[in-house]
């Protein structure tokens, strides 16, 4: 949201909404944060102050232009592209900047000078961040598992951290583990898994039912190809010359 970054050390009564800037006492002192020609930030901010109950949007951003131009007829209007240097110089003793980049501003000033963030009463507008994946990204299903993150409970922590709003309403400071929705299975390519060709020694060769009695057995029939016939020769006693041929299985009864 857009917020008023002030120089404590210089400002004694700080403004709390965008009519306070008008008055004589911010002389020289209020400046946006950018052109509003080309900063989305700064477009924002020069039409944000006639928002405030209004209904009609092109009505809203003409009465925010007037209210500028009224600001700037006044002297009260620095005609400078404020940042954090601006501020504790005293040039733009009052900044209008987003809510996120003015903490960042005081953190980097470390105190010197005192920085004050008031989100103006009326007129308060947030800006959206859209995020997108190329449709000609290199591992776009790589991208995707990193909106996941971001959209997470532990992705918003960290937006958090960096002040700007989290679109999550139950965010906290310790996020829960979970498991992303965007499953890794994108990226992993369906491959047939390779068989061993020597036989396992931890299994045990499945009980089946007689060939003769006429119960349909729920096991498959015995393969009677040589690799078959040589692995049971290699679970039981004996030589491959002295194993019998495997038994036909009857399917009588099967479904």
């Amino acid at each position: 949201m857009l917020s008023f970054a002030v120089n404590a050390d210089l400002v004694k009564n700080p403004p709390v909404d965008w009519s306070d800037l008008l008055k004589p006492e911010f002389k020289a002192s209020v400046a946006l944060a950018g052109d509003p020609r080309a900063s989305n930030q700064a477009t924002m901010g020069s039409t944000r102050p006639g928002a405030g109950g209004a209904t009609d949007a092109a009505k809203a951003v003409e009465d925010g232009l007037n209210f500028f131009a009224e600001l700037n007829r006044r002297g009260n209007f620095v005609l400078v592209i404020g940042k954090a240097a601006s501020i504790a110089q005293g040039e733009t003793p009052v900044l209008v900047f987003w809510d996120y980049n003015a903490p960042a501003a005081r953190d980097n000033l470390k105190g010197n000078p005192k920085v004050d963030v008031i989100v103006p009463e009326s007129g308060v507008v947030a800006g959206v961040y859209v995020q997108a994946i190329s449709a000609y990204a290199p591992h776009p299903n790589a991208a995707k598992l990193w909106l996941e993150h971001l959209c997470s409970e532990e992705g918003q922590v960290g937006w958090l951290k960096g002040y700007c709003h989290p679109i999550r309403l139950t965010t906290s400071s310790k996020p829960r583990k979970r498991q992303p929705t965007c499953s890794p299975r994108f990226l992993r390519q369906k491959a047939t898994p390779k068989r061993s060709s020597r036989p396992s020694r931890s299994r045990k060769p499945p009980r089946r039912s007689s060939p003769n009695d006429g119960t349909p057995s729920s096991a498959p029939a015995w393969r009677s190809d040589e690799r078959s016939l040589r692995m049971r020769a290699c679970r039981l006693p004996g030589s491959w010359e002295k194993r019998p041929q495997a038994p036909e299985v009857s399917t009588t009864g099967r479904p």
